[in-house]
Formats: C-alpha cells, structure tokens, sequence
C-alpha cells in the first residue's frame, strides 16, 4: 500500500502495548508523534518497536501539542500517496486499511474515505460520520444495535480519527485549521475537502474499534468556540442529510398508523414529520425540551400513553434517551412501536427489548 499512518501517542503503557500489537500487523508506513511528557516505559516500548521495523518513525515533543498542530507536524512528514490519521485509543487491521485503499484507488473522486467506527464491548456503532439537520451534527448511526450498512455511505463531513486522504489533496487545501480543537479539526477538515469538490464517504465494510484511553483526557477536548467558527464559516454551505438517511434506512416505512411522541430537540417538527411524509392525524405528545441524556417514560409521559393500543413512533435525539425503559415497553401494547432517531437509527422496540 502507497499509505502512510500516522497516529498522535499520549497513552499509558498499557494501552501502548495493545497498539502495538495491533499496528505491527499493519503494511505500511507508519509514523507517531509521541507527545508530551509520557510515561517512560512507553516511550521504551516505542523505540523497541522501531528497532524491529524498518518503515516506522518516531517525533518526539515534550511540550503536548494541541490536536490540529501535532496532525499538521506529522502530515508534514508523509512522503506516500495516501496518508491514514488513525486516534490512538482505535485499533484496526490490515485487510480494513486496504479496504480503504483499494477504494480510494478504484474511486479517485473521492477527498477523504472513514471507516466505521464501533465501540469493541458492545459492538455498536460509535460514528458513520457526521450528519447535519437544523444546524446540528450527529454521529451517524451512533449507538446502533443493527450493523447492516454495506456499501459507502455519502457524507459532509467525517469522524476525525479513522479516514484516509490523498496528501495532494491535504497540502492543496493547507491540512488542518490550527483554531480548531480535536473533534471539530477533523469534521471542518473533511468539510473543507467536500466544499472544495471531493467526495467524502464512510466506508462502512473497513472497521476500527474505539477504546476511550488517556489520550482522550490530555488533549484538551473543549471545541465551543470551533463549533462557532464552525457553523458561520460553513453553515451556508451544509445541507441537511439527515432526513435522506433516515429514508434510505431500510427500516423505514409507512408510520401513518402510528402515534407520534417527540422525545427530541428539533425546533420544527411538523416539518421534519413533512419531509419524511409521514401523516400523522392524531395529538403528538412533547415529552422535554431538554436534551436529556436518559428520559424515564414513565415520569413524562401520561399512564394512558402506556395502555394505548394504538403503535407509537418515538422521535429521540439518540434512541439510548429512552432505551432503558425495559418495563414500559416490555408492555404488551407497546411491543409494535418504532423509534427513529437524529443519528438516522430506526428501531423496532422488539428488537430494542431483545437486546
């Protein structure tokens, strides 16, 4: 493969040892920027690592980098034709980096291809990229329970830390805006590429598993003034996709019968119903305004809403809002309803309780 990976490094050694492990399976360049002061044992276990591999470098810095700048010294370094950026706290394998790269080489149209990224201790899905409604971006299909994509998924704007780009493209377009803190570099990065052209895409069938490590705590993830900068730069230029997703899902059919209860924070809902033609004749129930991280139904929402023998569809901000509901929808009444979500997940409540 003409690739280069690099990964940013500030990881105990244990999680460096599982890196490791994984990455020396993988055929290609690879270069890593240790950054900051780390613990010494990993630093050791780096140098190990380099000794027995002809095609890897190391960058030192004791002073911790922020995101953006620490990216930009190692994209400066890539020689290839593609460059991989991988977080250090994702492990994947070979076969799923070629996947990417055979794309790419079939594809050449395409800016900047992510993989799917799952959460390992559940085998869910942690991001199919970035989708955009009502000046909001969502992890698409975040926490799905269902890993049916297959084939690539079109996208505005990817995950930061899981994609592969042509370094043509990165240096023609300046690689990463330095205002910007970690997640928010990637999504205005792989923005930029799209705006300029280049199709983005997740790649949904080339995997990397998301273990959380200490690297997510040092890098002072705190982006409210790049999302400003953000949405006035760009915000002209997104296009809500949201709904395209939630209609391409092939769970998504005729909920006419179906009661509404909007559990979510969209502003226009009549609106958001209308696009997705959904006709609903009967009383839709608001349950919160917040964007609450868990909704308990049984406080929110009327007993009567329980015995009703009528379907309901529940539109959440993400389905885990009111996924732990096992008593209320384990009810007999309850087990033909839906929920659709502003990640585009739809889940049937049977599976949902099944799970």
């Amino acid at each position: 493969m003409e690739v280069t990976l690099v990964v940013i490094i500030n990881n105990t050694k244990a999680f460096v040892s599982n890196l490791l492990s994984s990455l020396n399976k993988i055929k290609c360049n690879q270069i890593f920027l240790l950054n900051g002061m780390m613990d010494f044992k990993a630093i050791k276990m780096f140098e190990s690592y380099q000794r027995e591999n002809t095609d890897v470098r190391i960058i030192k810095s004791e002073k911790l980098l922020r995101y953006p700048i620490a990216m930009n010294t190692l994209l400066h370094e890539v020689k290839t034709k593609y460059v991989f950026i991988m977080d250090s706290d994702i492990l994947t394998t070979n076969k799923d980096i070629m996947r990417i790269h055979q794309f790419m080489e079939d594809n050449l149209n395409y800016g900047a291809v992510q993989g799917l990224l799952l959460y390992p201790q559940t085998n869910t899905i942690q991001s199919s990229g970035h989708l955009f409604y009502e000046f909001y971006d969502h992890y698409g299909h975040y926490k799905s329970i269902m890993n049916n994509l297959k084939t690539p998924l079109p996208r505005q704007a990817l995950s930061a830390g899981f994609a592969m780009y042509p370094m043509d493209i990165v240096k023609s377009l300046g690689a990463y805006d330095s205002f910007y803190m970690h997640t928010m570099s990637g999504v205005e990065f792989s923005t930029r590429i799209h705006l300029s052209g280049h199709n983005v895409c997740c790649l949904p069938t080339a995997k990397g598993y998301h273990f959380h490590s200490l690297f997510r705590k040092n890098i002072k993830n705190k982006p409210e003034n790049g999302i400003g900068k953000y949405w006035s730069t760009y915000g002209r230029y997104i296009k809500d996709d949201l709904i395209s997703e939630i209609r391409q899902n092939s769970l998504f059919k005729d909920f006419a019968e179906y009661d509404v209860v909007d559990c979510s924070t969209i502003y226009d809902f009549n609106k958001f119903l209308n696009l997705l033609d959904i006709k609903v004749s009967q009383t839709i129930l608001k349950t919160t305004d917040l964007l609450d991280e868990s909704i308990i139904l049984h406080n929110v929402v009327p007993h009567s809403i329980l015995k009703s023998k009528n379907k309901i569809l529940w539109i959440c901000t993400n389905f885990t809002q009111i996924s732990n509901n096992h008593v209320f929808f384990s009810h007999e009444n309850r087990i033909n309803d839906y929920i659709i979500d502003m990640s585009g997940n739809i889940i049937p409540v049977s599976k949902l309780i099944k799970s």
